[in-house]
């Protein structure tokens, strides 16, 4: 479970800096349109950029981190896990009793 969670966080990750990326080629588009002094308008749209740019920062970064470490703990859990399993099922054995075979195992 931890694993998926990670996965979900690290690909939430992923869209915001997609979508961050998006914001920083069109101010970069509007600054390579107009330069560095242009209208009004294009001042308020460089704003409003800058400000959606900067309000994605936070949540990016902490999906990212939360996400990567939630992978880490995941991957390391269900080598844990499976290494467990495989070692339990090695315990497993058919022995020989009167009148046919037995199964013993540990659950």
């Amino acid at each position: 479970m931890t694993l998926g969670v990670g996965l979900g966080l690290a690909t939430a990750a992923g869209v915001l800096g997609g979508r961050m990326l998006d914001i920083w080629r069109e101010a970069a588009a509007l600054y390579e349109a107009n330069g560095p002094i242009g209208p009004g308008a294009v001042a308020d749209q460089s704003a409003a950029l800058a400000r959606d740019y900067h309000r994605l920062q936070a949540p990016m970064l902490t999906t990212a981190v939360i996400g990567g470490s939630a992978l880490v703990v995941g991957a390391v859990l269900t080598g844990i896990g499976a290494k467990r399993l495989a070692r339990a099922t090695s315990r497993a054995a058919l022995l020989p009793a009167p009148g046919g075979l037995v199964l013993h195992a540990r659950f």
